[in-house]
């Protein structure tokens, strides 16, 4: 990953030694030009180190996924966002701290290509995101097979709309 970063911004990845700095220290230059890479015609489709990006650079995600339970999480400080359906916060939780989380994703799917949204995936995708102090929480997406423009809410066709169903 450092090397991508060197690769692609001309960062020095050895001075960046935690992921909230390798992040901080990108310049918006920098950070458009990893966008590029990700999305660009010779570039592939990184929907998920644009969401890294988006959610390490966030405090609202940030503070909404430290909002959640340790017990809620996995051994590897993970949780389960979307398995083919967003996943419902923990009962110990009184409010949703997943919302924000879920309304940057669907931002960040809404905004790929369609080429990207729209191919074929397997598995699940890890998003590591670093938070405050030196810790990072795993957000993982997706399960079997699927694809990312699945997590958009879904539009109901016009027919439907307009008889009230």
């Amino acid at each position: 990953m450092l090397a991508l970063v060197e690769q692609m911004t001309g960062a020095d990845a050895t001075a960046l030694n935690t992921p909230p700095a390798q992040i901080a220290a990108l310049s918006e230059e920098q950070l458009e030009r990893l966008r590029a890479a990700a999305f660009g015609p010779s570039g592939g489709c990184a929907i998920d180190a644009l969401l890294q990006d988006r959610y390490g650079r966030d405090e609202a995600v940030q503070a909404a996924l430290t909002a959640i339970p340790s017990t809620a999480r996995s051994v590897s400080n993970a949780i389960q966002l979307w398995d083919g359906d967003w996943v419902a916060p923990p009962e110990a939780v009184a409010a949703d701290p997943l919302a924000v989380v879920r309304a940057m994703t669907i931002e960040v799917v809404e905004n790929a290509p369609p080429r990207c949204r729209n191919q074929p995936l397997r598995g699940p995708r890890f998003v590591i995101v670093p938070l405050p102090e030196g810790a990072t929480m795993v957000v993982v997406i997706g399960s079997g097979e699927w694809r990312w423009v699945d997590v958009l809410p879904r539009r109901q066709p016009r027919l439907l709309r307009w008889l009230g169903l």
